[in-house]
């Protein structure tokens, strides 16, 4: 069983108050592209997960690059693309990767510009990001050839799915190829691998500098810890996904086409110099249980993603975001304004256990804004009257006392007493059956090897609640989540490696 101790350190501390005092933005686009350093070692990459609402399969997407030292020259590969596919049937993950080379890579901003400057934090996302196959390494062609696969994507889901259900004529190709294209509030994806093939359309919530609950890190902003993590959304709207997995992957998985026209979409980026030696990283969504969905719009959902991972030696710290659209709970984790109460990891059963426990801004400020515009379809009147109803409760919790010393300041380091009302606490328990796992590849700051496991075949019991008046703690949400991610990275995996590794 693995415990992990949490060490007062001064200089960690003294960093954690500087930082929040920084004026860190509401809300960051940091999904877009950042301008590579000119030192090595650095790594870009995005995440997609997809969780489907009309079949029981979950498919993720996973494509970076990374700057290599050139002495001594490094025998890792530089880039890696992977499709993952979690079997609802055989309850396996399995991970379909390819390593294009450095020089097939292609970066480029808005209007297909090369990317210069850090991401303002205000305009809309738009990059394209391609590994190409060799005869167009040196094509500059971008328009034409992203045109060209919005428009066989847009293709593919106009069709029926009779028509569609047989493996395509183009599916096979012996390079890895991706194109991924964000053109504001939609993403194209676009993958072939020697041994599947995946599009995927996305409509992500319109983007918005101030306001859209979009949680970000201090991680963001400073380059004191390996790698930076960001998460652009937890529940966008999926309008199209499309997987084809080739004969040549054997009988089981040979020949095989699976399409999605009704999910659930989770958005994040990594960048930085390398992984953490250990880590644990959690995501979940489903449908909130007195929520409806219907095929041009999506349920209101409750969806959390956790981290937590070695920053620097003996040092760990946690990141967790949790979103309830359906109560209008938007609730960030992080070292500034939480601790982390309990922690246990055993990678060996396949489990995991968190409490948390954090302080929010007061009342009337930005959060309360963006859990006004979290609740979907929400009357004014309905509005008005949930807002009187907290102004009531915050009156009477004045009347006890509540709000006297020790609640907490914005931007203060140290926390208040464990009776503080409005202290928030988040408890995860982490699940997934052995054997469930897929073995990915990592970048290490000399290439990607192989570093982490995921399983998609997870399940989550989550558990929300505020601490009220008088000590007293109430539930806001409680629910079990299947199908989650699970991902065990480094030495935080069972003996330092994959499941199936030595196999």
């Amino acid at each position: 069983m693995h415990w992990q101790s949490h060490p007062i350190l001064f200089p960690f501390l003294f960093l954690l108050a500087f930082l929040a005092l920084l004026p860190t933005p509401s809300s960051s686009s940091a999904w877009d592209p950042h301008p590579w350093p000119s030192t090595p070692p650095y790594v870009e990459g995005w995440y997609v997960r997809l969780t489907s609402l009309d079949t029981s399969d979950t498919l993720g997407v996973i494509f970076g690059a990374s700057l290599l030292p050139l002495s001594p020259p490094s025998s890792l590969p530089p880039c890696y693309v992977a499709i993952l596919h979690g079997d609802g049937k055989t309850n396996k993950t399995t991970v379909y990767e390819g390593n294009p080379p450095l020089e097939s890579v292609e970066i480029r901003g808005h209007y297909g510009r090369n990317i210069t400057k850090s991401p303002d934090w205000r305009t809309e996302p738009h990059f394209t990001w391609r590994a190409r196959t060799p005869s167009h390494h040196n094509s500059d062609n971008l328009t034409a050839d992203t045109e060209a696969i919005k428009q066989e994507i847009n293709n593919m889901m106009l069709s029926s799915s009779s028509s569609s259900s047989s493996l395509s004529s183009s599916s096979s190709s012996p390079f890895t190829t991706m194109t991924a294209v964000q053109e504001g509030p939609l993403l194209f994806l676009h993958i072939t691998l020697p041994t599947a093939r995946f599009l995927a359309q996305i409509e992500v919530s319109p983007w918005a500098y101030d306001g859209s609950p979009r949680p970000h890190s201090w991680t963001d902003i400073i380059d004191e810890v390996p790698l930076h993590w960001y998460i652009h959304t937890l529940s966008s709207r999926l309008l199209y996904a499309r997987l084809e997995l080739h004969q040549a992957e054997g009988a089981r998985e040979g020949g095989k086409v699976m399409e999605s026209r009704h999910g659930l979409v989770h958005l994040e980026k990594n960048w930085g110099k390398r992984f953490p030696d250990s880590w644990l990283w959690a995501q979940g969504v489903t449908a909130a249980p007195s929520s409806h969905a219907s095929s041009s719009s999506l349920p209101s959902s409750v969806a959390f993603v956790l981290s937590y991972g070695q920053v620097s030696p003996g040092i760990f710290t946690h990141f967790a975001h949790f979103r309830d659209e359906e109560l209008g709970i938007a609730w960030d984790f992080k070292p500034v304004n939480s601790v982390l109460v309990a922690e246990e990891v055993d990678g060996c059963e396949g489990r995991a256990r968190f409490v948390l426990e954090g302080w929010g801004e007061e009342e009337g400020g930005r959060e309360e804004e963006e859990r006004k515009r979290m609740i979907r379809g929400a009357a004014p009147g309905a509005m008005a009257e949930k807002r009187e109803e907290e102004e009531e409760e915050k009156e009477e919790e004045e009347k006890k006392g509540g709000s006297g010393p020790g609640k907490l300041v914005a931007g203060a380091l140290f926390p208040p007493s464990p009776l503080t009302p409005r202290r928030r606490r988040l408890v995860l328990e982490l699940t997934f059956p052995l054997g469930s796992a897929a073995c990915l590849s990592g970048p290490t700051g000399k290439g990607f090897e192989k570093l982490c496991q995921e399983s998609f075949q997870g399940e989550a019991r989550l558990i929300a609640s505020v601490m009220k008046g008088g000590g007293r703690e109430e539930v806001a949400r409680e629910v079990i989540m299947e199908r989650i991610a699970f991902e065990l990275g480094g030495t935080m995996r069972c003996e330092g490696k994959c499941e199936n590794e030595g196999k």
